[in-house]
């Protein structure tokens, strides 16, 4: 029956979705998940997380810099997008 693995899967992916979300470990992302069902545990693929090139460097910059120009931008945002540029 394909329930059971489908479901098992479904439940590491979600696993993965919140141990990403709530327990930030700096520099990694949580990728992947597996039961082992010997050892009675979890294994949990870490990788680190990617850099920006110069190239997406340079694009987010200018979106941030668009939006700081931007009239109407409420405090908060505009304080974020400062923060972001530095």
């Amino acid at each position: 029956m394909q329930v059971l693995p489908t479901l098992l899967c479904a439940l590491l992916m979600l696993l993965t979705r919140l141990l990403n979300a709530c327990h930030h470990f700096p520099g990694f992302v949580y990728e992947g998940a597996r039961l082992d069902e010997a050892a009675k545990t979890i294994e949990i693929d870490v990788r680190p997380r990617r850099k920006f090139d110069s190239g997406r460097q340079t694009h987010a910059r200018a979106a941030l810099e668009m939006l700081r120009n931007h009239t109407g931008l409420s405090r908060d945002v505009f304080e974020i997008v400062e923060r972001s540029l530095g």
